[in-house]
């Protein structure tokens, strides 16, 4: 949010005949918070004689190729504070997406963490000493016991496993190695349902800032060019570079896009159709409206899906560690001694 806040009190103040050094300065008086201390920076170098966009440019931690691009367009056109008020929109709309899905993930992951939780104290501290006399039983253990004697006496490789999967998700989440991009770009965009979802939010991000670039008087091809090293999937990313090669060697946009079906149909076919009627991104902004609902309601779905898939799961896996434990005693009582 503290971006939103900067790009919106940005726009009011250059709207009320603010000079930006000066509102910059206004906005760094708590140089303790990231917000201040980004402000800060930014009235220094513009001070020293960088213009907006090349100040953002070298803190490239705090702002993406698209915002940097927009905020030049908006400088060359003297419409800087239309665009801040469009990027404070376009965080706060990405923002709103994030906390939403975060909160609905929340009460299923706690669930899964406690239950895992549970699980590791129930097999490290209570399970060897009441599975240690079935070890002697003359009548021959069950296999559901036997499987989980191996497990609980083979428990590093249990935690080795536990490791794994750690490591995978932190990679997933945030890019801890190279040589795992290409998977973990499977996985995130191009795997059966996590995959899907995330291709849909990621088009839906790319005509947004599509559109966008276009209305502040980007060139098709500029626009491409900004949106190609920002884009998550590596694939897409490279596919928006030829796209733009193909019309500096003078291809048509329709042309272009009819080799590349990594782009949906109802995203190639609308900027097609725009630009034919020099209007693409009113057809960019449509189409995006329309992704956003899809989206939305495929989201609703899958995590009204999480939270009982989560308990059958956990359920199966209590079930079975409860059962394989109360097997031997009813061998016991039942006299299989």
């Amino acid at each position: 949010m503290d971006l939103r806040n900067l790009f919106l009190q940005l726009s009011v103040m250059l709207s009320s005949g603010i000079q930006l050094v000066q509102a910059l300065e206004i906005l760094a008086v708590d140089r303790t918070q990231r917000f201040g201390f980004v402000c800060h920076r930014l009235a220094g170098l513009i001070s020293s004689g960088y213009r907006f966009s090349q100040s953002m440019a070298r803190l490239r931690h705090s702002f993406d190729q698209v915002t940097v691009s927009l905020i030049s367009v908006g400088e060359q056109t003297g419409k800087l504070d239309a665009i801040l008020r469009e990027l404070a929109k376009r965080v706060d709309e990405r923002c709103r997406y994030r906390q939403h899905l975060l909160q609905a993930l929340t009460y299923p992951a706690m669930v899964l963490i406690v239950s895992l939780g549970l699980i590791a104290i129930l097999s490290h501290y209570m399970l060897p000493v009441m599975l240690e006399f079935t070890k002697g039983m003359a009548g021959g253990i069950p296999w559901p016991t036997r499987l989980l004697l191996s497990f609980v006496e083979l428990r590093w490789v249990a935690l080795l496993l536990i490791g794994i999967l750690f490591f995978l998700v932190c990679d997933l989440y945030w890019g801890l190695r190279e040589e795992t991009s290409n998977f973990r770009a499977w996985i995130l965009y191009r795997s059966p349902v996590l995959g899907e979802l995330n291709s849909q939010r990621l088009f839906l991000n790319l005509c947004q800032d599509l559109s966008l670039m276009l209305d502040a008087g980007c060139l098709l091809t500029q626009a491409l060019s900004a949106l190609s090293p920002t884009c998550p999937d590596p694939r897409i990313g490279r596919v928006l570079l030829m796209v733009k090669s193909d019309l500096e060697n003078g291809a048509t946009l329709e042309e272009s896009l009819v080799g590349y079906p990594e782009i949906p149909r109802i995203v190639s076919g609308s900027l097609a159709v725009g630009s034919e009627v020099g209007k693409p991104q009113h057809l960019l902004k449509t189409v995006a409206i329309l992704l956003q609902s899809d989206l939305e309601s495929r989201m609703d779905r899958f995590i009204a899906l999480i939270e009982p898939l989560t308990m059958a799961t956990l359920g199966v896996v209590v079930g079975g560690i409860l059962l394989a434990s109360l097997l031997p005693i009813y061998s016991v009582v039942t006299g299989g001694l």
